[in-house]
């Protein structure tokens, strides 16, 4: 079993009152208070620097992800275009290979064969059309 702690004679204890030992204030008494409002205010500052830090990386992370989306979904549309296109052009080739074939086919002779004129458009939607006029 632990002894309590008995202070010596002539020191203050918890149970005493304190009042018994008051005393002006001197000038290390105020050094004393300013260096603890001090210590508070530096605590304090170290606290509101790390809310505001939390608060911009925060920002800068949502920033950093919208553009990665916006990215994403730019190179989804250039994808989609881009496929499209491939596929129109390989139908427009396949359709001038068939008419070729067909015309060779005919008997017509190379002179009578008209030239085949192949136009890009784009529409106000978006869409890009590939049309063949002979």
């Amino acid at each position: 079993m632990r002894k309590d702690y008995i202070p010596p004679k002539g020191l203050l204890s918890d149970s005493e009152p304190k009042s018994r030992f008051k005393r002006p204030f001197i000038k290390w008494d105020y050094l004393l208070e300013e260096i603890k409002w001090t210590a508070i205010d530096m605590m304090e500052q170290r606290k509101s620097k790390i809310a505001i830090n939390a608060f911009i990386s925060k920002k800068v992370k949502k920033g950093i992800r919208q553009k990665q989306t916006h990215e994403q979904e730019i190179q989804i549309y250039h994808r989609l275009v881009s496929s499209e296109l491939a596929s129109m052009v390989t139908d427009a080739f396949e359709l001038i290979k068939q008419r070729q074939h067909l015309e060779q086919n005919s008997g017509i002779k190379e002179e009578e064969q008209t030239e085949e004129v192949i136009k890009v458009e784009e529409n106000y939607g978006g869409k890009i059309w590939i049309q063949i006029f002979i």
